[in-house]
């Protein structure tokens, strides 16, 4: 079964040619991140923990297309040997990838604060 988050990055569409369609389009993937869950780290283990999402960044940067992001890590247009959803450590933090090889547009949101929820423990909250 899909995450709702993971079904909401396959139905993002890029700006399709309009940078205003981005706000709603992010808007949808922002809704899932914040709201439907959180991400579990080493799940099945005693150690296992939860992050909750509390500040995410988008990027988006089109190879043939107008908008360009020149923040954006993954350098060269040939780049899109990553699954939907992967999760890419950077400088940063750590960037959840849904780029399209086939509309040519490089999109990601980084995860900026969260909580971490360890069994047990005093939840933590990084900034």
């Amino acid at each position: 079964m899909e995450s709702r988050l993971f079904q909401a990055l396959k139905a993002f569409k890029g700006a399709e040619g309009c940078e205003a369609n981005l706000f709603k389009e992010f808007k949808k993937i922002a809704e899932e991140a914040f709201f439907s869950g959180y991400f579990l780290v080493n799940g099945g283990c005693k150690d296992a923990y939860k992050l909750k999402l509390t500040c995410i960044e988008f990027y988006y940067h089109e190879d043939d297309g107008n908008i360009k992001d020149e923040k954006k890590y993954l350098k060269g247009k040939d780049e899109f040997g990553y699954a939907l959803g992967a999760v890419c450590p950077n400088p940063s933090g750590v960037d959840i990838l849904f780029d399209d090889p086939q509309k040519k547009y490089h999109a990601s949101f980084l995860i900026r604060g969260y909580k971490a929820i360890v069994p047990g423990e005093k939840d933590w909250e990084n900034n």
